[in-house]
């Protein structure tokens, strides 16, 4: 039993601690998924449920924190009577809720590793339940796990020192931006390029638009051939008769994942238009120069902390010939209003769906620097720099 709780306290207290950093890294990513929760958990099961989406970040900070907090102390043996209780009755209330997500099918992916595991729903409740089972055996076999420090003082310090690290990182995330990591979840990620994204899923589109087969039946023979678009292209021309000697059948098309029904990719469903309804995506992400946007998911939400800088850097930019404009999910209204009111001088577009907003910078303000459709930098409004400095550094 010694060993099996100690093998069962590494691998609960490393994965406890790796997703809590996973999420930490993203809180306001976490954020959107338990507003999904919540959501369904309103409409579904009791309406006040639906209150928590507007404290979902905070609650993603404490979730994150919490999780590496409990990892450490579980990997250092500190105050494990209180540890253990509390894992258990963590992954309790995780279980019921991957178990309803799963069951249910209102939430197809957990969120629990971020993007850099996507885990489907029913795969999430079966880790749920082994990590279940090892923490009950933590919990029997607590009396075999001592704290690394034996003296109350030192682990006190020990502990508090784990608290401190274990908030300050998704608190830094939030007030800044996540730490880049070279993984899928960032399509706006520093160094990816939206253009060439958005080109190789409108080719995959294609593709499958030319794999579509037509069935059609030889009125002679009775027999149906299948032909792809540019077969029966070629039969027409060859047999101009075709179409008299033939009945068509039906259209076959590829079928649709109907197992993960995702949306469309950020960089496909990222648009920008005009009050005219023109849209501009490709010109300004695509500009083969150096394009800043500023990123308002919504502007009635964001904060007005940087606007003086947004002002100074947008004007720095026009006088040295460079694009600068904004995008924002708010009505025109709103837009013509925010732009008197802040005397800014810049375009802005609107987005018809805040999702791609949301996910191409975690900040709201926050500024992207475009060249030829690829990321070059991202700011979050309380780390607004200078234009001078971005020109000295980026702008070669």
């Amino acid at each position: 039993m010694k060993i099996i709780t100690q093998v069962a306290r590494v691998l609960v207290g490393l994965l406890f601690i790796f997703s809590g950093v996973i999420k930490a890294n993203d809180p306001i990513g976490f954020s959107y998924k338990l507003d999904e929760y919540f959501s369904v958990f309103g409409e579904h099961i009791w309406g006040p449920l639906a209150w928590f989406e507007n404290i979902s970040i905070l609650l993603a900070i404490f979730i994150t924190g919490l999780e590496i907090l409990q990892g450490l102390m579980l990997l250092s043996g500190s105050r494990i009577k209180w540890n253990s209780w509390a894992l258990l009755a963590l992954i309790v209330f995780f279980t019921f809720l991957t178990f309803y997500s799963a069951y249910t099918g209102y939430i197809k992916e957990c969120g629990c590793f971020g993007d850099v595991i996507p885990l489907k729903a029913w795969g999430s409740f079966y880790k749920d339940l082994i990590l279940l089972v090892l923490i009950v055996v933590i919990l029997i076999g607590r009396k075999y796990i001592n704290p690394i420090i034996r003296k109350p003082k030192g682990d006190n310090v020990l502990v508090a020192l784990f608290t401190i690290v274990s908030f300050a990182f998704p608190l830094y995330t939030f007030a800044y931006l996540p730490i880049h990591m070279d993984y899928k979840s960032g399509e706006f990620a520093v160094g990816h390029n939206i253009m060439d994204q958005r080109k190789a899923y409108m080719d995959e589109q294609q593709k499958k638009m030319g794999e579509m087969k037509f069935v059609y039946k030889n009125n002679t023979s009775g027999q149906n051939v299948e032909l792809t678009m540019d077969g029966l292209t070629k039969a027409a021309a060859s047999d101009t008769a075709f179409y008299t000697n033939h009945t068509f059948v039906e259209r076959k098309e590829p079928k649709a994942d109907t197992t993960d029904k995702k949306l469309l990719p950020l960089s496909v469903a990222i648009d920008m238009v005009d009050k005219d309804n023109n849209n501009f995506t490709e010109q300004i992400i695509g500009n083969p120069n150096y394009q800043f946007v500023l990123f308002y998911t919504h502007i009635e939400k964001a904060s007005n902390k940087a606007i003086v800088d947004i002002r100074d850097f947008a004007g720095l930019a026009d006088k040295s010939k460079v694009s600068f404009v904004g995008i924002t999910n708010s009505d025109w209204t709103m837009i013509e209003e925010f732009r008197h009111d802040n005397q800014l001088a810049f375009d802005f577009y609107r987005c018809t769906d805040d999702t791609p907003l949301k996910g191409a910078i975690r900040s709201n303000p926050g500024l992207i620097l475009f060249k030829g459709g690829k990321v070059i930098a991202k700011w979050h409004y309380n780390a607004f720099p200078s234009f001078n400095d971005v020109k000295d550094k980026y702008m070669k």
